[in-house]
């Protein structure tokens, strides 16, 4: 078997599931190195009011299905929406909770809150 065009192929999939160009990104600050961008921000439900705090729940991509949910928990975040003005929005905070969704064996789902 050749192993080098499956590590192709995976190469390929992450350049295209980045959010460098998209809406929605999201920073994870590990501790340990491990690069900010392995969960891809798909979608995003919260509530936001004034005088009160700030609750999001950021439904994620993976390339990889065993990234242990106790290394998610306690970690800074940072979401940025672009605005209509072509501007950053950031909106920090810290991971309070997360869970796996399915997976097919190329992608598996996170949701972090």
């Amino acid at each position: 078997m050749d192993y080098d065009d499956d590590f192709e192929g995976a190469d390929l999939i992450g350049k295209y599931l980045s959010a460098k160009n998209r809406p929605l990104r999201m920073n994870l600050n590990f501790p340990d190195g491990v690069a900010s961008d392995v969960l891809l921000p798909q979608r995003i439900d919260g509530v936001e009011a004034v005088c009160d705090g700030i609750e999001l729940r950021i439904y994620c991509l993976a390339l990889d299905a065993g990234i242990p949910l106790k290394t998610l928990v306690g970690l800074p975040v940072e979401v940025q929406l672009v605005t209509d003005q072509g501007n950053l929005r950031s909106i920090c905070g810290i991971v309070a909770e997360a869970s796996q969704g399915e997976s097919d064996g190329g992608l598996a789902s996170y949701q972090l809150v």
